[in-house]
């Protein structure tokens, strides 16, 4: 979830909220599931220092996912960014540091604590270009003891994950012996990204990202490597009105598997959302769509979330 923000002066806190109601036909990301309504809330408190020349920023994020039953989850989140301009004003360098906790009612598989290193670069081509290169190596440490494959596909990943009171997919057979096999596990993600960035016109705007990430985990079946692509493009209807919309793809190989286990994930998705500005407040309401294929068929799903909401910077 994207939160709306305004500048202010550096000595001051930057405070940001929002809220919103919808409908996700999926929100475990399995193979079966139930349509549940929710209500979302968002909070953001971000302080800026200004070096002699470089700022540090420190922010405080989370948010809450309100299901119809009783399998809510939230995120809290507490980062630092160093960053500098370099290359005549033309490049903008940081480095990041963050840690979060995560805890789901629904996928007790998905509950984790994460810590994370980011670099990132920035370059100004021309008027119109711009380009970027990220890498981030990211820890994630689960908290519950589950089945391989028990929890949604690539979690924690960066999206937003969703509650429910459907069961996901992997938790078969009798409860006693699925216990034995269950295993706490912890992940090292290595992720790298390249973006570019044109303005086709001053309303018109589009990016496009290269991405590859590799995860190493301590249970070998949920090691894998995944590529993607993604573009987004944003139209400036007028001051108040803006329409953004994404496409995206990715695979994944779960190359630690065994032979008769092999699996190959092929991911689809697309997104709309429409944003009102009405001075400190943003009204916008969105689509989002996944069309998941896995070659094991019980890790194919498909997701649709429908959401509509306010957010708010003061």
């Amino acid at each position: 979830m994207l939160l709306f923000s305004c500048q202010t002066s550096a000595d001051d806190i930057e405070l940001s909220g929002e809220a919103s109601v919808g409908y996700d036909t999926n929100p475990a990301q399995s193979h079966a599931s139930e349509d549940l309504a929710f209500a979302h809330i968002a909070l953001g408190a971000v302080k800026t220092l200004n070096l002699e020349q470089s700022d540090l920023r420190f922010a405080l994020d989370g948010w809450y996912h309100d299901y119809e039953a009783d399998n809510d989850s939230y995120r809290l989140s507490l980062s630092s960014a160093w960053s500098r301009p370099i290359a005549r004003d033309r490049g903008l360098l940081t480095f990041s540091v963050s840690g979060a906790i995560y805890r789901d009612a629904l996928v007790p598989a998905d509950a984790r604590n994460e810590g994370a290193l980011t670099l990132r670069y920035d370059h100004i081509l021309n008027a119109r270009d711009t380009v970027g290169l990220s890498a981030e190596v990211r820890r994630l440490d689960y908290r519950n003891p589950s089945l391989p494959w028990s929890g949604r596909p690539g979690s924690g990943s960066g999206r937003q994950n969703s509650g429910g009171r459907c069961k996901p997919s992997g938790r078969q057979g009798p409860r006693r012996r699925s216990a034995a096999l269950e295993q706490r596990r912890n992940d090292q993600r290595s992720t790298i990204a390249l973006d570019a960035t044109h303005a086709w016109s001053p309303t018109l705007s589009t990016r496009i990202t290269l991405a590859h990430a590799r995860n190493a985990s301590t249970v070998a079946l949920e090691s894998y490597d995944r590529n993607g692509i993604g573009l987004l493009a944003q139209f400036m209807l007028n001051n108040a009105w803006r329409l953004e919309s994404g496409l995206g793809w990715s695979r994944s190989d779960y190359s630690h598997t065994q032979r008769r286990l092999e699996r190959r994930d092929e991911e689809l998705n697309a997104a709309l959302v429409i944003r009102h500005r009405r001075g400190a407040r943003e009204l916008f309401c969105s689509l989002d769509w996944i069309d998941s294929d896995s070659t094991i068929d019980v890790h194919s799903f498909r997701q649709q979330v429908a959401q509509c909401g306010m957010a708010w910077s003061f």
